[in-house]
């Protein structure tokens, strides 16, 4: 059987399944087999940890398929786990806001440093956020909303997981109100790096957003 490293980064950005929906999985791969293929990235799981993790308790077998030469980067890989979740999974609304966050964050990374290294001859091909925007049937302001919780999100849980280890090495480690406490105080005085204005209540499901089929 394949053996396929897990990363860290990549089995962590997606929200895992419940008992019931791994249970179901498995199930099925157990009567009918592992149908979709588990997509790799040097050597890492990119698509498909729980039926990897289910084929290896069951003995079923799987095929692998290869996007190393497809990705050159590991940002690369991410941007392509997120896109392929839009386009595949069934999502629930707080889920699509988070992935197209985070989708809108990597890309616009991407090219503001691709214009960074433009020449005086060369152009900009345009807004980041508008080109996501059309995929989901939403406004570029949204995107660029979505992407402000999404960077938030992200700052929230490493604030809590130092948070965390700081109350275990000096004995409190118990107190979830503390932690809690603490972590809001924290949260007060973070702003997200993209300068998009952050709004954390429904204004958003106003308009639900479509991936495009």
């Amino acid at each position: 059987m394949i053996e396929l490293k897990i990363h860290p980064k990549f089995s962590k950005v997606l929200r895992p399944l419940t008992a019931d929906e791994y249970q179901r999985l498995s199930e099925s791969i157990q009567k009918i087999g592992c149908k979709d293929a588990i997509e790799s990235w040097q050597g890492y799981i990119l698509e498909g940890h729980n039926r990897y993790q289910i084929c290896r308790e069951t003995g079923q077998s799987f095929k692998v398929i290869d996007r190393t030469e497809d990705l050159e980067t590991e940002t690369e890989a991410l941007e392509y786990i997120f896109e392929n979740a839009l386009a595949r999974r069934n999502l629930n609304f707080a889920e699509l806001k988070e992935y197209i966050g985070n989708l809108y964050n990597i890309k616009k990374a991407k090219e503001d440093d691709r214009i960074k290294r433009l020449t005086d001859n060369q152009s900009v091909r345009g807004d980041t956020a508008e080109k996501i925007a059309q995929d989901y049937g939403i406004s570029g302001r949204t995107v660029r909303r979505y992407g402000s919780l999404a960077e938030r999100q992200k700052i929230k849980e490493q604030l809590a997981n130092e948070i965390r280890q700081q109350a275990n090495s000096e004995g409190w480690g118990e107190d979830e109100d503390k932690m809690q406490e603490r972590l809001d105080e924290a949260m007060q005085s973070v702003k997200p790096e993209n300068g998009a204005e952050v709004v954390e209540h429904d204004e958003y499901n106003q308009s639900e957003p479509t991936p495009a089929q």
